[in-house]
C-alpha cells in the first residue's frame, strides 16, 4: 500500500486547487480518514465566525462531516482501492474562498508546485498516474 496525501486547498468554485494550505501523509486509508477529519476540524477552527452572527458558518458543514461514519467508510474504501478523492468535503468561507479537502495516492502525486492540480489534470485527461 502506498502512502496517501491528505490535503486542504483554497481556491474558487471554478478553480478549487489554487493554494495548498496543508498536506499530511497517511500510511493507510484508515489513517487518511483520521488525517482528513483532523484537517476538517483544523479548517473549521479557522473558519468559525462571530458567535453573535446569526448566519450559518461554513465550519458547521465541516463539523457535520467529521461525524459522518458512513461517509468516512466510503472514503476509506475509495482510498483502499487507490482512487483519487478530489473532494472529500468542501465549503465556501465567509470570505468567498472555496475550501476543499482531498486525498490521493502519494505515488501519483506531482508534489511541486501544486500537486493535486497536476494529478487532477492528468486524471481528467485519462492519463494513468
Amino acid at each position: 500500500m502506498t502512502a496517501i496525501h491528505c490535503e486542504v486547498w483554497a481556491g474558487t468554485p471554478n478553480a478549487p486547487y489554487k493554494q495548498l494550505l496543508r498536506r499530511e501523509e497517511a500510511p493507510t486509508p484508515s489513517a487518511a480518514v483520521r488525517r482528513l477529519t483532523g484537517a476538517a476540524d483544523w479548517l473549521g477552527d479557522h473558519l468559525d465566525g462571530d458567535p453573535a452572527d446569526p448566519r450559518p458558518v461554513p465550519s458547521a458543514s465541516l463539523r457535520r462531516w467529521t461525524k459522518d461514519g458512513l461517509g468516512h467508510e466510503d472514503l476509506r474504501v475509495q482510498l483502499a482501492a487507490g482512487k483519487y478523492v478530489h473532494e472529500a468535503v468542501s465549503v465556501t468561507g465567509a470570505d468567498g474562498a472555496f475550501y476543499t479537502l482531498a486525498a490521493m495516492p502519494a505515488a501519483g502525486c506531482v508534489c511541486l508546485p501544486q500537486p493535486f492540480t497536476a494529478a487532477v489534470a492528468a486524471y481528467t485527461a485519462g492519463v494513468p498516474a
